[in-house]
């Protein structure tokens, strides 16, 4: 359920279940199956499947970065958090991203473009593109909670299961540090969300094309993919 139990808590969250081994091992027991949204993401050399998140700038770096002290437990998050908004930098690239209008049913397969390929964003084809110098967060996601305290994707249900991405983004040079702490400390309950610097795309299918891809991490349920243009 990833190193933070975000499959996990997402589940027992929808199910309205206090979020414990007793509630799960009771949910398991009762033996109610639903059908879980999965992603197929590709790198140029690579073909990973999702169940949980893509992280890539900020909260990538922090997940991945503070790893060296992971004898911390969950607290080397809010720890590193403190590093990389004292330290804060910003991420140029291009998101392309397909809406669920487009398409008529959201929960089918989507056909991806050749990775090694521009996507056109001709009218026929409905792509659309989001291109800056100043991203400073992206975060994909299928399910509500990242773990077991991080509340990330509020618009997000694993029972929903209808192929939509929420994918939560902060850029703009004039998002500053306490704006970031304010987000940061919203995740435990959501509250970031109506936050004026935060922006929600829904899409069912999206291309990450970094300007500079040693810039950060493509964090991939909470594990180091290949870096560079990533979809899925």
């Amino acid at each position: 359920c990833g190193t933070s139990n975000g499959l996990a808590k997402s589940i027992t969250f929808d199910a309205k279940e206090y979020h414990s081994l007793l509630e799960s091992t009771f949910l398991v027991a009762r033996g109610q199956t639903i059908r879980l949204d999965l992603s197929r993401y590709e790198t140029r050399n690579e073909v990973k499947t999702s169940f949980l998140t893509f992280a890539w700038a900020m909260i990538a770096d922090i997940d991945i970065d503070s790893e060296i002290c992971r004898c911390l437990g969950y607290f080397r998050i809010d720890l590193w958090g403190v590093v990389k908004i004292s330290r804060m930098k910003r991420y140029s690239g291009k998101l392309y991203y397909l809406p669920p209008s487009t398409t008529t049913d959201s929960s089918s397969t989507i056909a991806l473009p050749n990775i090694k390929e521009p996507i056109s964003l001709d009218s026929a084809n409905n792509w659309k593109v989001i291109e800056d110098d100043s991203f400073l967060l992206l975060w994909a996601s299928h399910v509500t909670h990242a773990s077991e305290s991080c509340y990330n994707s509020p618009p997000s249900s694993p029972l929903n299961n209808n192929g939509v991405f929420q994918i939560m983004l902060i850029r703009g040079k004039n998002v500053g540090r306490l704006a970031m702490v304010q987000i940061l400390l919203g995740l435990d309950s959501g509250s970031h969300v109506s936050h004026k610097d935060i922006q929600f795309i829904d899409c069912v299918a999206y291309r990450l094309e970094p300007a500079n891809a040693d810039d950060s991490y493509n964090c991939l349920d909470g594990e180091v993919i290949e870096k560079g243009t990533v979809q899925a």
